[in-house]
């Protein structure tokens, strides 16, 4: 539609969609940063203050974890384990980046939702994990 495509409603159409279908071994990492960076900007917008910092502060445990496997691990003979902590913690690292390069971004973003639609804790924390 921002394009000048017409909006069209099939009520009939069916889609499928296949999880990570066009996630390859080359993509993990951007896949997960992905995840880890969205799960993030949601919680921001969305959740108490004290929730953004548990979950700020799980991923730099998470991530930190992560790291200090693949530093350990990659002296050891499994190249396949070793590849996967490390595109693990290179897109956790990223995520993180990315989160406090936006902090201001990310304060706009929570003033204005949260002016907006009303809802309890409680129905949000059904949708967290």
């Amino acid at each position: 539609w921002r394009v000048g495509w017409d909006i069209v409603f099939e009520p009939n159409a069916v889609v499928y969609h296949k999880h990570k279908a066009s996630t390859s071994a080359q993509s993990l990492e951007f896949f997960l940063h992905m995840v880890e960076k969205n799960h993030l900007l949601f919680v921001t917008t969305h959740y108490p203050l004290m929730t953004v910092f548990l979950e700020f502060l799980y991923l730099l445990i998470t991530t930190s974890i992560t790291t200090g496997k693949y530093h350990i691990l990659k002296f050891t003979d499994n190249p396949q384990r070793t590849n996967i902590l490390e595109k693990k913690s290179k897109a956790k690292m990223a995520a993180l980046g990315y989160i406090l390069q936006n902090i201001p971004r990310l304060c706009k973003n929570r003033i204005f939702w949260s002016s907006r639609a009303k809802r309890s804790y409680k129905d949000m924390q059904r949708y967290l994990y």
